[in-house]
């Protein structure tokens, strides 16, 4: 029987801490997420004979951590454990880019994740007790909490963890998240009322994603772009690798690409989805703030509230693909009058209205570059945006009731 992608083929006991590999069924498996440092121990090194191994690797801390977790994984009554470090043989490609574009899964099928704030010192307090099992009423961080409860929300609120590009995905597809200090100790589960709004506080992410009670499809692409926009990854590709699984794409991985690797990324949600929120991007140098696509997922910082439309509403999404001048297909186009503007603005109406505000459009100020009626050519434009935006630079929100002369166009909008 073939081996089930969406759990990994290669397992560590954390009882002989050997690695093993299933080529059918994977057995129920605990998961680590955690941020690299300086020491930690590659596959080949976690190959080498135990005794020679033990010896050489005992120093390191990413020896330590394994063996940590490996620990932990027997305490949960589980005998398998997954940590990226000693798991996947990096000096194989192959084996690279499909780990890569199937961890949101392997994550996702993990009976339980560990989250090691491993820059959270060993000590820290996080809630008391009786705060922990309150209802689920959002936490307000109050001043009358003990002094070492404020630190050690302070120490959480400031942990590298909450920085990183991979720990999104790590904190939005397990079932089960519990945070651990840099001995691990517990420090509590994600889905722990005071836990959950603390997280959800510092990510941006919405507490109902991160409690189960919505599915990630719920949300626009820019809304879950909008979390990656102030993370950081070693590598300027993995911006946009880490995102796969949040945007619901696979890749092929070209290290050496640079940042032009999220401008595939974001090719490849244009050819696979209809949400055209990706479009939505509202920050950036005013120099790129015409082109279609967007230079870094920073340019997303603003876009947490914007919503897509449901499908058979008014304003709906449109079938569209990628060509080499632009974006092509049957697109809602509009007009309306912009402040300071002496005429009537043409805009592409992307299927998206803000969180709440669903008689509200959210739309792209375009230029016509040519007069053909049957297939109109678009520019974005800036400059109008700039004019009558209630939200940042490139886009325009106004009332549905103030558009004249909708229609469904074949048009193309250029690249920039």
């Amino acid at each position: 029987m073939p081996h089930d992608s969406n759990t990994p083929t290669r397992l560590l006991n954390a009882k002989s801490r050997l690695l093993e590999t299933f080529p059918s069924s994977c057995p129920p498996y605990a998961i680590v997420s955690h941020t690299w440092g300086t020491e930690e121990i590659s596959h080949a090194e976690w190959l080498l004979p135990a005794t020679h191994r033990d010896k050489r690797q005992a120093s390191k801390a990413g020896y330590r951590k394994i063996i940590s977790a490996c620990s932990q994984t027997l305490a949960d009554g589980l005998k398998y454990v997954w940590v990226d470090t000693c798991c996947i043989d990096r000096r194989n490609n192959n084996e690279l880019c499909e780990a890569i574009n199937l961890m949101f899964s392997w994550y996702g099928n993990a009976a339980v994740c560990y989250a090691l704030l491993s820059d959270v010192e060993h000590g820290t307090q996080l809630f008391p007790a009786e705060q922990q099992i309150q209802s689920r009423e959002r936490l307000k961080i109050s001043a009358d909490w003990s002094r070492k409860t404020q630190r050690g929300v302070a120490a959480v609120r400031s942990s590298r963890w909450f920085t990183r590009g991979w720990t999104l995905q790590e904190t939005i597809a397990p079932h089960t998240v519990h945070f651990f200090d840099s001995k691990w100790i517990w420090l509590g589960a994600l889905r722990q009322p005071s836990i959950l709004a603390l997280v959800a506080d510092i990510t941006g992410i919405d507490p109902a994603l991160l409690a189960g009670r919505k599915a990630l499809t719920d949300y626009s692409i820019a809304q879950r772009l909008s979390w990656a926009a102030k993370r950081q990854t070693t590598k300027p590709e993995d911006l946009a690798y880490s995102l796969l699984g949040i945007v619901g794409v696979n890749m092929i991985l070209l290290y050496g690409e640079g940042p032009q690797a999220f401008t595939r990324l974001q090719e490849l949600i244009l050819e696979s989805s209809e949400d055209l929120s990706v479009l939505a991007w509202t920050h950036s140098i005013s120099s790129a703030r015409s082109q279609l696509l967007a230079p870094s997922p920073l340019d997303f910082q603003h876009c947490g509230r914007i919503a897509i439309n449901i499908p058979g509403s008014q304003a709906t999404m449109t079938e569209h693909w990628r060509t080499s001048r632009g974006l092509k297909g049957t697109f809602e186009v509009g007009e309306a009058d912009l402040s300071d503007s002496p005429s009537p603005c043409k805009l592409i109406l992307l299927g998206l209205h803000p969180v709440r505000a669903p008689g509200q459009v959210i739309a792209l100020p375009v230029k016509a570059l040519n007069s053909a009626a049957s297939s109109p050519i678009f520019k974005i434009d800036p400059m109008l945006a700039a004019q009558a935006s209630s939200m940042i630079e490139r886009l325009t929100t106004l009332d549905r009731r103030q558009l004249r002369n909708v229609s469904l166009l074949d048009c193309t909008i250029l690249l920039g």
